[in-house]
C-alpha cells in the first residue's frame, strides 16, 4: 500500500497541491505566487516556500492563454565558432539577472542564412516571448525598426543611429580604440592597424573614430586588418592577413585587436614570421575572457566584462517590461585598461 506521504512527494506540483499543503484557497495561492492582492507577507512567504519545495512552476501555456504573456525572455545567439565564449558569458550574465525573476530564458540560434526580421516577427505574433535581447546592431538596424513598430519590448547589445530612442547596453568602443592607440603610440608605433570584423556594424564606426582621433593627434598612420562578413573563421582570416602583410612588408608596428581569439591568432602569426610581439610589434587587445591571461608573450588589454554586460542587458529589459521609458534605459560602459608594464 502506498503511504499518503509518498503520494504527496510524487504528486505532480500544482496550485491545488500547494493549496492542500498550505490550507489556503487555490485563488489565494495563485495571487501569492503572482504577487497580487493585499496578502500577509507571512502567507506569501509560506506559499513560495511550499512551491519551491515541491518544484512548482506555472503552466506557461495556460498563462499565455489567460494573460497573453509567456513569462519568457528570448536571447538571439549568433552561431559562430569564434565567438562562442563571448556569447556564453553574455548568457551567463542574463541568466543570473533573471534567476530570481518570474521569467525564463530561451535561446534563438542565429545562422548566417537566418532572416532575423521574419524570425522576430514570428516570435511576436505567436507570443513566444515577452521581450528579446539581441546584438550585432547596424546603424539602421531593421530589427530595431520592426520591434519598435510592433511595440514589442527589446534591448540591444550595441547602438544604432535610428532617430527613435531604444534601450541598449554598449561598450565604449571609441574610447577603447583611442586608449589603445595612445598606448601603442607611447610605445613608438608610427603605423597602427585595427583588427576587427563586420564592417557594417555600428561598433565599427565607433572603433574607427577613436583610432582616427588618436592618430590625428599624434600624426601616425592607420591601417585596417578587416575580416569581412561571411569569412569562415575570424581568427584564421586575421592570421592570413598578417602573413600577407609580411609578404608585402606592411605589418603595422602597433595593432589594436578587438577580440581575445583574434589576438591569439595575431600573436601566433607574428611569432611564426619571426616578429617578436612586445619588441618588433606591439598589441593592445580588448579582453572579454581569461584567454589572454595564459599566453606568452603578454599583451596590454582593455577589459569589457561580458557577464556584467549580460546582467545589465537583462535588468534593462525587465525595467522596459515594467513600462520604463526607453530614454532611461541606455548604458555605455567604460573600458578598463590594464597595461602590462
Amino acid at each position: 500500500m502506498t503511504r499518503s506521504s509518498d503520494k504527496q512527494t510524487t504528486a505532480r506540483p500544482t496550485l491545488k497541491l500547494i493549496a492542500e499543503r498550505s490550507g489556503l484557497a487555490i485563488t489565494t495561492v495563485s495571487k501569492a505566487l503572482r504577487g497580487q492582492g493585499n496578502l500577509n507577507a507571512d502567507t506569501v512567504k509560506r506559499v513560495q516556500a511550499i512551491a519551491e519545495e515541491i518544484g512548482y512552476s506555472p503552466n506557461r501555456a495556460g498563462v499565455r492563454l489567460r494573460t497573453g504573456q509567456s513569462s519568457v525572455i528570448a536571447v538571439a545567439i549568433d552561431h559562430a565558432d569564434d565567438i562562442s565564449d563571448f556569447e556564453r558569458r553574455i548568457v551567463d550574465g542574463i541568466s543570473a539577472a533573471l534567476h530570481k525573476s518570474s521569467y525564463e530564458l530561451t535561446l534563438l540560434p542565429i545562422f548566417p542564412e537566418t532572416d532575423q526580421c521574419t524570425l522576430f516577427e514570428r516570435l511576436v505574433t505567436n507570443r513566444q516571448a515577452d521581450g528579446i535581447i539581441f546584438n550585432n546592431t547596424t546603424p539602421d538596424d531593421p530589427r530595431v525598426t520592426l520591434l519598435t513598430e510592433l511595440d514589442f519590448p527589446f534591448v540591444t547589445h550595441g547602438r544604432t543611429s535610428l532617430p527613435v530612442p531604444h534601450p541598449f547596453y554598449d561598450f565604449d568602443n571609441e574610447c577603447f580604440t583611442y586608449l589603445a592607440a595612445k598606448r601603442l603610440i607611447d610605445k613608438g608605433a608610427h603605423t597602427i592597424g585595427l583588427a576587427l570584423a563586420a564592417e557594417g556594424l555600428t561598433y565599427f564606426g565607433h572603433a574607427e573614430a577613436g583610432l582616427a582621433r588618436a592618430a590625428k593627434e599624434a600624426g601616425v598612420k592607420v591601417q585596417h586588418l578587416l575580416v569581412k562578413a561571411g569569412d569562415r573563421s575570424f581568427a584564421q582570416t586575421l592570421h592570413d592577413l598578417i602573413t600577407h602583410s609580411d609578404r608585402c612588408d606592411a605589418i603595422p608596428e602597433g595593432i589594436v585587436s578587438c577580440s581575445d581569439i583574434g589576438t591569439l591568432a595575431l600573436i601566433d602569426a607574428c611569432e611564426t614570421l619571426g616578429r617578436s610581439v612586445g619588441k618588433d610589434i606591439h598589441i593592445v587587445s580588448r579582453r572579454t575572457s581569461s584567454l589572454l591571461d595564459f599566453c606568452r608573450p603578454r599583451v596590454d588589454t582593455v577589459t569589457e566584462d561580458l557577464s556584467d554586460a549580460g546582467e545589465r542587458l537583462a535588468q534593462l529589459l525587465l525595467r522596459r517590461l515594467s513600462g520604463e521609458a526607453a530614454t532611461n534605459l541606455q548604458v555605455i560602459a567604460a573600458p578598463l585598461p590594464s597595461w602590462s608594464t
